[in-house]
């Protein structure tokens, strides 16, 4: 399936760049084929499953003055746990109507290839369509400021026919130190509302990137973040045995809602062959803490890519 894929990705890309340079419209074409392990492929807590996968990617972006389009494709072949084996894809148009404001309609999906692997929320068939205005602000010379409200629909086919609605916004902060470190800040926050309330949440991300070039050819890179999520409507009882006086026994009860505490840290390594062609090799732990436990996981993967532009 990855082969095929990666040789269909190609053509196209190759045909694409060739016919739209011709009309004078912008295009750019940037495509990896990886190979990664991972430590925990199926997010248990303790049972922990290691495995091999391939990885291909392809995201594709057309520009005809004010207008933009776009595709992507990801997709994933693990070697044994083949439950996890997936391919999302996401197509765009985004129009800018002023100055550095812009409106952008999205489509999207997330499909996995042997049945649904339910291992956590992120692992069940969905498409959806997003809706979203950004607008792009100059601090000074070298910071930059963007800022996007938006709206998601998501319709899972599976889940008793669960769709969820997204109200959120977003906000990026670019900042350049020198010519060869970059750092981006980003922060989120939103409200989903679902058709079956127990998927109902509040939720706040934020996280940073850094970027520095140790040569022409060699750079470094990392991400730190974490993200919250409270389900107000899954509710948690927890009894605490406060005193122990003749034979009898008090305790306390408190209720809370479900909380999911997401951190992610990266590192990584980019080494540019020629001006089209680099060699990706990145490191990424993640892990999760809910307060009822059930949901507890971390998961070490490692990556390499090979990633070409046309």
């Amino acid at each position: 399936m990855i082969q095929r894929l990666f040789r269909i990705t190609l053509t196209l890309s190759v045909l694409l760049s060739a016919s739209l340079s011709q009309a004078e419209t912008q295009f750019v074409s940037r495509n990896s084929l990886g190979l990664g392990f991972t430590d925990n492929a199926n997010l248990e807590t303790e049972e922990k499953n290691p495995d091999f996968f391939y990885t291909l990617r392809t995201g594709n972006r057309f520009r005809h003055e004010r207008l933009n389009l776009g595709l992507s494709l990801h997709a994933t072949d693990y070697f044994k746990e083949s439950i996890n084996d997936a391919l999302s894809w996401r197509t765009l148009a985004s129009y800018e109507v002023v100055d550095r404001w812009s409106l952008e309609g999205a489509v999207f999906g997330l499909k996995f290839l042997r049945g649904e692997p339910g291992f956590s929320e992120a692992s069940f068939n969905y498409v959806g369509f997003g809706l979203a205005a950004e607008k792009e602000i100059s601090l000074g010379a070298s910071t930059d400021l963007t800022y996007r409200p938006f709206y998601e629909y998501r319709s899972y086919s599976s889940l008793e026919g669960r769709k969820d609605h997204t109200i959120a916004f977003q906000g990026t902060l670019s900042f350049e130190a020198n010519d060869a470190w970059t750092f981006d800040t980003h922060g989120e926050f939103g409200r989903i509302f679902s058709n079956q309330g127990e998927f109902d949440h509040r939720y706040f991300e934020v996280g940073t990137r850094s970027d520095y070039e140790l040569t022409s050819d060699l750079s470094l890179g990392g991400d730190l973040g974490f993200r919250i999520a409270n389900y107000m409507n899954r509710l948690l009882t927890e009894t605490t045995v406060i005193s122990k006086r003749r034979n009898r026994r008090l305790a306390a009860s408190t209720t809370n809602s479900e909380k999911l505490t997401d951190f992610y840290l990266s590192a990584g390594l980019k080494y540019s062959i020629t001006q089209k062609l680099d060699i990706n090799g990145t490191w990424t732990l993640t892990s999760r803490q809910s307060r009822s436990d059930n949901q507890n996981f971390k998961v070490n993967e490692i990556l390499a890519l090979l990633v070409f532009t046309l």
